[in-house]
């Protein structure tokens, strides 16, 4: 059996917003903060934070959380795998002996070649 890494950087495979969303649901009420931080946490998940140190320093700062920023993104590595799930209709492709997992807008998209050629 050969081994493939794919690198899913657009959602195209999984649904990682869907799985941000739910894991900012679950930490919120875990730090009993109620429901409204989920829309700070995702909005600054999304405004784009180079590093999760970073995203976790200011969600540390913002809701004067007594967790180091290195427990907090434990916490999150250890949680985000079970809330990931791949796109339904990618395990027919992901099945698939030879193709290709592509994204990003069309220019971006036809000059590519299936995988094996």
């Amino acid at each position: 059996m050969q081994r493939l890494a794919l690198f899913d950087l657009e959602n195209t495979l999984v649904h990682l917003d869907e799985a941000f969303r739910e894991w900012a649901a679950e930490f919120a009420d875990g730090c009993c903060l109620g429901r409204e931080p989920v829309d700070w946490l995702v909005a600054h998940d999304q405004a784009g934070c180079p590093h999760r140190e970073a995203f976790f320093g200011k969600a540390r700062e913002h809701f004067a959380l007594a967790e180091s920023v290195e427990e907090l993104w434990s916490r999150y590595r250890e949680r985000i795998p079970y809330l990931v799930h791949c796109r339904p209709e990618m395990m027919d492709e992901l099945a698939a002996p030879c193709g290709r997992v592509e994204g990003g807008h069309r220019p971006q998209r036809d000059g590519g070649q299936p995988a094996g050629r």
